[in-house]
């Protein structure tokens, strides 16, 4: 129980610690912060909108838990990311919880740490999208069936499975009904003694699941119609499986290094749990191995790719490589024959993620990439200290926990202001919408910004050619615009026009044009 403190600790730091602190980054932050708060102000629970259109990108478990966190909060950064902060924090507790039963108490809460210090799961335990939601609701789910299947047999883990598999279709869609078919039935399939339910338990599953899944269908079925199965089943889902239709494409192979900066600092420890997890095979080993493999290998033949997709393997990985930290008997308690090598890996992986860090900054925010030189400095530094430090199993593990948290401050307190004006446009976006009158949009000109749909309350605009920038100018008096400095050299040049610089921030500008005299 001494691991629990540690726990909480590594879990504040994590995931609440600095939630607010920086705006919101790249456009689905925004996007989804707005469409929650939509829904608060329009009091429409059954259907999202952006730019006063229904949105359909995802199902609603997020804005749901967004507009709730807002009402209670406030309209902020820290209430649009606490409904994904929350959800890491409780998949840590969970999987704490499924590993105590799985294998001991130990095992569990050191699973739970790992997980809590992945970088992966800190990074989008800290964002304001659906991955979170989606890996807490996927991690009940399977680790309800595990309990089931390798543990005791329990209709209660059961209806608790399928009622979080309906959690996890609210959260993002059919795939969290998907994978876990998929590997359900696989693990049944491969022969692994465990007794497939009953007839009965089947209908108790399926009604668990229909109860959560069914009454927000059917209201935005009649709401919408088709409408909402072709644009959220065939392109959002379908279409983002089978085609590049969303511009993320990647090769079969994409997901291996993305695993290893996801679970990072642990990544190196992988190859050790996978051999003490395939020594002795045990039902539940496998379970969790196909917890692993079969959403790896899906997202792999998916034809679009993003790094976040494979989050919800990050608690099964946890689980083994909790367990391989664990000693099995008394003997293993210093140095595990695996210690040495994996710790070298460990500090090779370390100066490798630096260096991609170091390219990060040069080749992504080149204004700030000294801003670059001390968190790839720390990670190599960090990574040497741990290998030389780290000869026994204790002093190893509790190096790579202290080196996950200080290089999560880091980044929130060095790394997030420095990128913060290139990926966030909270500065902008709020001048702004000052700047608005009652009835004006803000203009986004020769570009798109989705990151300001947050900040302007979504009253966003755009127009693409400089011909429609003279007429909307004269039509409506005035122009608040964001746009890059070139574009904005186009319209201080255009004689049909007047500019005023109102700001500058991260290569945007904002700024206001008008009619030039005698044009009006």
């Amino acid at each position: 129980m001494r691991l629990i403190l540690p726990l909480v600790v590594v879990g504040t730091v994590s995931f609440f610690f600095g939630l607010g602190s920086v705006g919101l980054i790249g456009p689905d932050e925004s996007r989804h912060a707005e469409a929650a708060r939509g829904m608060l102000d329009r009091g429409d629970w059954v259907t999202p909108y952006l730019r006063g259109e229904p949105w359909f990108d995802k199902p609603p478990l997020y804005y749901w838990a967004a507009a709730g966190s807002m009402w209670a909060l406030g309209e902020t950064e820290a209430a649009a990311r606490l409904p994904a902060a929350i959800p890491a924090f409780a998949t840590c507790l969970a999987i704490a919880f499924f590993g105590a039963r799985l294998f001991d108490t130990a095992a569990g809460i050191r699973s739970a740490l790992v997980l809590a210090s992945s970088l992966g799961m800190v990074l989008y335990g800290r964002a304001a999208i659906m991955d979170s939601l989606l890996t807490l609701t996927l991690t009940v789910g399977f680790g309800s069936y595990a309990l089931h299947a390798t543990v005791r047999p329990s209709m209660g883990w059961l209806a608790a499975a399928f009622a979080a598999f309906g959690a996890s279709v609210l959260a993002k869609g059919p795939i969290g009904i998907v994978l876990p078919l998929l590997v359900i039935g696989l693990f049944h399939t491969l022969g692994h003694r465990s007794p497939l339910p009953t007839p009965s338990q089947l209908a108790t599953s399926a009604l668990c699941f229909l109860l959560v899944t069914v009454p927000w269908h059917v209201a935005i079925l009649q709401t919408h119609g088709w409408e909402y199965v072709e644009v959220f089943l065939f392109q959002h889902n379908v279409d983002r499986f089978l085609s590049t239709v969303h511009r993320h494409p990647g090769p079969f192979y994409y997901y291996l290094p993305i695993l290893a900066v996801v679970l990072f600092p642990w990544s190196a420890f992988v190859p050790a749990a996978l051999v003490r997890s395939t020594r002795n095979m045990a039902r539940s080993d496998s379970f969790l191995l196909l917890w692993i493999v079969v959403p790896l290998v899906f997202f792999s033949l998916a034809g679009s790719k993003l790094p976040g997709y494979i989050l919800p393997v990050l608690p099964p990985f946890a689980l083994l490589i909790g367990r391989a930290w664990t000693p099995a008997k008394r003997a293993e308690e210093e140095k595990p024959p695996w210690l040495g090598p994996s710790m070298a890996l460990h500090l090779l992986l370390s100066i490798a993620l630096g260096a991609a860090v170091m390219y990060a900054f040069a080749h992504r925010v080149p204004d700030v990439v000294a801003g670059g030189r001390f968190p790839a400095g720390l990670l190599a530094g960090l990574g040497l200290a741990v290998y030389l430090l780290g000869r026994r199993r204790r002093d190893a593990f509790w190096g790579l926990v202290a080196s996950s948290v200080t290089l999560t401050l880091v980044l929130i307190l060095h790394v997030a202001p420095l990128i913060e004006p290139y990926q966030s446009l909270k500065t902008l976006a709020t001048l702004g919408f000052r700047e608005l009158e009652r009835d004006e949009r803000l203009i986004c000109y020769k570009g798109f910004y989705p990151q300001a749909h947050f900040y302007t309350r979504d009253r966003l605009g755009e127009i693409w050619t400089l011909e429609e920038f003279r007429i909307r100018a004269v039509e409506w008096g005035r122009i608040v615009t964001l746009t890059e400095p070139q574009h904005f050299q186009e319209i201080v040049g255009d004689p049909y026009l007047e500019a005023r610089l109102l700001a500058r921030s991260g290569g945007k500008i904002l700024a206001e044009a008008r009619p030039a005299a005698g044009r009006r």
